[in-house]
C-alpha cells in the first residue's frame, strides 16, 4: 500500500487505530514510522512544517519547505501517519499526492472523516459498535459494562437496566469514545 485512510466519524476511535497499527508496523520501516497530530492545523501549506518538525528536518535556505522535505525524503523507507486530516482537505490531498511522487519509499496512513480521494489510496471505514441488542455480547453494551465497572465494580448488567444502557448505546451511535 503506499496510502490508507482510516475514515469514520469523531469519537470512532481512527486515531487508536492507525497507532495501534503503526505499532505493529514499526519493525517493517527501516527509517521508523512517525505520528503527525494535525488536529487544529487550520492551513494545508503548514504539512511540510508539521511534518519536519516530527521527523527532525532543519530547513535552511530559501527553497519552499515541501521541497525541501520532499528531497530528505526521497531515499527514505518510512510510514508517516497523519492523525486528523479532514480540515486540511483538499490542499492535504495535493501535498501527499506530490510528495509520494517525489519519495517512493514513503507510506501514509491518514486518520480522516473522509477520504483522501487520491491516487494509490486504501480506505478503511470505521463505524460504530454494534448496539442493537440489550445483553451481553453486544459489543457497545460491553463496553458500557466495562466502563461503568471502573466507576462502580458493582454494575451489573441486569433486565432491568438493559434496555436503558442499550438506549444511552444507541443514542451515541456506538462510538467508543463517547461510550
Amino acid at each position: 500500500f503506499r496510502v490508507i485512510t482510516i475514515t469514520g466519524p469523531g469519537g470512532v476511535g481512527k486515531t487508536r487505530t492507525a497507532l495501534e497499527v503503526a505499532s505493529e508496523v514499526q519493525l517493517a520501516y527501516p527509517n521508523g514510522v512517525y505520528f503527525v497530530p494535525l488536529a487544529g492545523v487550520e492551513e494545508p501549506d503548514s504539512l511540510p512544517e508539521k511534518v519536519g518538525a516530527v521527523l527532525g528536518v532543519e530547513f535552511q535556505g530559501r527553497s519552499a519547505l515541501h521541497t525541501q522535505l520532499a528531497a530528505y525524503l526521497e531515499n527514505k523507507e518510512l510510514l508517516l501517519v497523519l492523525d486528523n486530516l479532514e480540515q486540511l482537505l483538499p490542499g492535504a490531498r495535493r501535498w501527499i499526492t506530490e510528495l509520494l511522487r517525489a519519495a517512493p519509499l514513503v507510506r501514509v496512513l491518514a486518520t480522516s472523516r473522509e477520504r483522501l480521494a487520491i491516487p494509490l489510496e486504501t480506505a478503511f471505514p470505521l463505524t460504530g459498535l454494534d448496539y442493537r441488542t440489550d445483553r451481553e455480547g453486544s459489543e457497545a453494551v460491553d463496553l458500557f459494562t466495562a466502563v461503568a465497572r471502573r466507576h462502580d465494580p458493582g454494575f451489573q448488567l441486569t433486565p432491568e437496566n438493559a434496555a436503558a444502557v442499550t438506549r444511552i448505546c444507541s443514542s451515541l451511535q456506538g462510538l467508543p469514545l463517547a461510550i
